[in-house]
């Protein structure tokens, strides 16, 4: 690696004074090539502090001499504590921190006390070096400025002005360079701090790309002044800009080390080492550039050229890492460490407007993209819009935004966890930039997304996570979203209901119901209110399960669904002994037979005792059913029994009960049974009651119940030995009120057959 040393450029040109008209003529033809002029204010002649009044006796050259032997005796006290600063300053930013405010304060001291001084110059220069020490940057602008305006014959002009293009080159501000530069030309177009303004405009001109109109003036200048590497070191860095601009590398980087060797500032050392490091990586002398970013990085830690040096290395570490890799059959993507993305975020932060800014933010949304978050990349393209919005490189940045928008779509084979990550950033970055360039591209995009995000999360079962974004996804875009949306919505809440249900979850799905009351509203579906009657019903709470299967009917179920609907909405209204309601709800369903409806019709009829239209009914039904359906067939037939029954018809009722006995528990046959036989004896059709008591008691022997009814049918029937014996049965049983009742009737008999026998006519006697 080169070591800086002092050379001359032009070691055979003899020094030579200028010509001053020449000078004042060159400065004000290059800046009027160079940059528009622009208007600014006359500033008053003289230093910018007052200067303190005479002493009572005191004439004007006792004043002179006594302020001039006090200066320079203080001023040896303030010189000591400067180079104690820049002694701290080359140390560690730390320590120049802690020296810095010491200074600050004899200086603001001095200047205040002489103003007229010597060294007033180099005390505002020295005190803008002390505040930018302690990041105090507009008050350390300030002092440089004075220099500027103040002092430009003062050699320390320059070095104000190269301190202040330096802050605000890191910062972007060539507007402000302009601005100074114009100011200084104007009122001191023959100063070094005029032809330091001009040289730094220079710079911003080749970075305009005014070469030729640079490189002309450049040879025009030399040639008027051959002291202008004296008087104004920094011309050393136009020249090798200048030949940076034209492709002469080596030269460029000459001209670099001459001028590093010619400056004490640690900040303007810091800047040209880097563009040193610079010029050897354009050259792809990558093992050159690496020891001075690593020099830079270990003496300047504390300037931004630190920052910049760390990014080229981490570059460098990444290219060798795919050069190595292209020789692996699966090579792995370095990662991007936390380090390295805080070394990103720092430098865009700290100096967004810096040249070096474009290149690490076009950095940064490439690896972004590279790991999936794309959203993080479209906010790096925003921010260097909003910082730069009349960039060169604007229209880049918009290109690469618009690359990584069509990268959405590549989002399919995300997980459903990437994905929402991806929808919640994108909502984040559309809520802070509304007007953004990219907002009209990444909307749709963001939609197809999001819709993915719902889709996926159902797939996965995750009911309650689907309706959310699908949800949310619907309220994004302002209510009119994809209709897809609503119909992963619907699916979502239908199959959530569905699991609710089957978990006996009935509470879970009434809490979710309210708890999403607005957004089910806006999704009307019929089923979903069917299931919701399902789980009143199943909590004993029928009175709402007919609200909601109001609902339901009222949002227009599908004709595949009524009669599913009006069959559940009327049995709840039956078991309520609501006949009415359950007829009119009977009713909705029209004229189609549907066997559910047929069935739930001919319970109404059988309810309201029509028992002519419930066996009507029944026939026609098990007449539409299939010989498979059995279990429909049966409530069928036991229904058509019932009306065989209450009608009288036993030869009927007896056929079909012998068709479905076989297909009847134990209970279902007794209550049957008792129901048959009890018709029969309020019909008084004896024989009949008797007939159907007897298979009860053959099903049920020993019941006293069963035992009272067959010989109360027996009786009035006319066999009253059979009848008798039966109820000696009941009375040895001694079960209650069984046994009380049997033993009335056995005493009546006994009575009866006793001395009240001769009075007992057969045909007076009473039938039970």
């Amino acid at each position: 690696m080169p070591e800086p040393r002092t050379r001359s450029i032009h070691p055979s040109t003899p020094r030579a004074a200028a010509n001053p008209c020449l000078g004042v003529f060159c400065l004000v033809v290059l800046g009027a090539l160079l940059l528009p002029a622009v208007p600014c204010a006359q500033q008053p002649a003289g230093g910018p502090a007052g200067r303190t009044p005479l002493a009572k006796g005191q004439d004007k050259g006792e004043r002179q001499g006594d302020d001039k032997a006090l200066a320079s005796e203080y001023w040896r006290v303030v010189n000591a504590k400067i180079q104690v600063f820049h002694q701290d300053l080359e140390a560690s930013a730390q320590a120049a921190e802690k020296s810095a405010w010491s200074l600050i304060q004899v200086l603001k001291r001095f200047v205040t006390l002489f103003p007229d001084s010597p060294y007033t110059g180099r005390a505002y220069y020295e005190l803008g070096e002390a505040h930018a020490a302690v990041s105090r940057f507009p008050e350390a602008m300030a002092y440089w400025r004075m220099v500027a305006k103040y002092y430009p014959q003062s050699p320390w002009a320059s070095k104000a002005l190269t301190s202040m293009v330096s802050h605000m080159e890191r910062h972007g501000d060539v507007a402000g360079i302009r601005r100074l530069y114009q100011e200084i030309v104007r009122q001191f177009p023959d100063s070094p701090a005029a032809k330091m303004a001009w040289v730094i405009m220079a710079m911003n001109a080749l970075e305009e790309g005014k070469t030729q109109e640079v490189a002309k003036q450049v040879r025009v200048l030399e040639k008027a002044d051959k002291d202008i590497y004296t008087e104004v070191p920094r011309f050393l860095d136009l020249k090798a800009r200048l030949a940076t601009a034209e492709g002469r590398e080596e030269e460029a980087r000459a001209c670099w080390l001459h001028y590093l060797n010619l400056i004490d500032s640690r900040p303007q050392r810091a800047e040209v080492l880097f563009r040193i490091a610079e010029s050897y990586r354009r050259s792809a002398k990558t093992i050159e550039a690496k020891k001075y970013y690593m020099m830079i990085k270990r003496d300047f830690p504390d300037q931004p050229e630190a920052l910049f040096a760390r990014f080229r290395l981490l570059q460098i570490d990444r290219a060798a890492n795919r050069r190595l890799s292209r020789y692996a059959l699966r090579a792995p993507m370095a990662p991007l460490r936390n380090a390295g993305s805080r070394l990103y975020e720092k430098i865009l932060k700290l100096y967004p407007k810096h040249p070096i800014a474009r290149e690490v933010a076009l950095d940064y949304m490439r690896l972004m993209m590279e790991r999936g978050r794309i959203i993080n990349a479209l906010e790096i393209a925003q921010d260097f819009l909003d910082n730069n919005p009349k960039s060169p490189a604007a229209s880049r940045f918009v290109e690469e935004g618009e690359r990584a928008i069509r990268a959405l779509d590549k989002a399919a084979a995300m997980d459903t966890a990437h994905l929402e990550r991806t929808v919640s950033s994108a909502r984040v970055f559309l809520e802070r930039h509304p007007r953004s360039v990219f907002a009209q591209d990444l909307r749709p995009a963001i939609e197809r997304i999001w819709l993915r995000l719902a889709a996926g999360l159902l797939r996965k079962r995750d009911y309650p996570g689907a309706m959310e974004q699908a949800w949310s996804l619907l309220s994004f875009a302002g209510g009119s979203g994809p209709a897809e949306a609503r119909r992963v919505a619907g699916e979502a809440l239908i199959a959530y209901d569905k699991d609710l249900l089957e978990k006996g979850d009935y509470l879970g799905l009434l809490d979710f119901h309210y708890d999403h009351k607005d957004e089910i509203s806006r999704m009307p579906l019929a089923d979903h209110h069917l299931f919701l009657a399902e789980a009143w019903r199943k909590l004993n709470c029928p009175r709402a399960a007919l609200r909601s299967f109001y609902r339901a009917w009222s949002i227009g179920p599908p004709r595949a669904h009524l009669a599913e609907l009006v069959g559940q909405w009327a049995q709840t209204a039956l078991d309520i002994g609501d006949e009415e309601t359950a007829g009119i709800v009977l009713s909705l369903a029209g004229p189609a037979e549907d066997p559910s409806i047929m069935e739930l019709r001919a319970l109404v009829a059988a309810s309201q005792g029509k028992w002519p239209r419930a066996k009507e009914i029944s026939q026609g039904l098990l007449e539409r059913l299939r010989d498979g359906d059995k279990a429909r067939s049966l409530p069928a037939k036991r229904l058509l029994f019932l009306s065989c029954v209450k009608l009288a018809e036993w030869k009927q009722a007896t056929r079909i009960w012998h068709e479905m006995e076989g297909r009847l528990d134990t209970g279902e046959k007794i209550r049957l049974l008792r129901q048959w036989g009890d018709t029969a004896l309020e019909l008084m059709d004896y024989p009949a009651a008797a007939d159907a008591y007897g298979m009860l008691a053959a099903l049920a022997p020993g019941r006293p119940g069963v035992l009272w009814r067959v010989a109360l049918a027996l009786m009035n029937a006319g066999d009253k030995a059979t009848a008798m014996e039966d109820l000696k049965v009941i009375v040895q049983g001694k079960k209650e009120p069984w046994c009380s009742a049997a033993k009335a009737v056995l005493q009546n008999e006994s009575f009866w057959q006793g001395p009240a026998g001769l009075f007992r006519q057969a045909k007076a006697y009473p039938k039970m």
